[in-house]
């Protein structure tokens, strides 16, 4: 298991940081259209970083080989991404709130 834990690391961190380049391209060539439509951009290499433990883990989670069904996985991400979308969300928010009090006592 520790070769296929080894080889599983090794995919994901390339995996990442290919993407990470895609993407960095992909905003280059479109950061017209990004900066009229988003305020704030969210970092790309914390997110990358994040994405490569979760495949990291949901490999190790099934013992190196993700399950034949095809809806698990889904459900499996979607889950994932749907709870650390609520807890960015509240964590936002609660940090908006927490310097909006503390601005006006200082």
């Amino acid at each position: 298991m520790q070769d296929n834990s080894t080889l599983t690391n090794i995919l994901a961190i390339t995996g990442a940081g290919l993407l990470l380049l895609i993407t960095g391209i992909t905003f280059l060539i479109f950061r017209d259209f990004i900066a009229k439509h988003i305020r704030f951009f969210l970092p790309i290499p914390p997110i990358s970083v994040a994405a490569y433990i979760y495949v990291f883990n949901l490999y190790q989670h099934f013992d190196g080989n993700l399950p034949n069904r095809i809806p698990v996985i889904i459900k499996e991400i979607l889950l994932s991404v749907g709870m650390i979308s609520v807890s960015f969300a509240a964590f936002v928010v609660l940090s908006v709130m927490f310097i909006s009090l503390t601005r006006k006592f200082f």
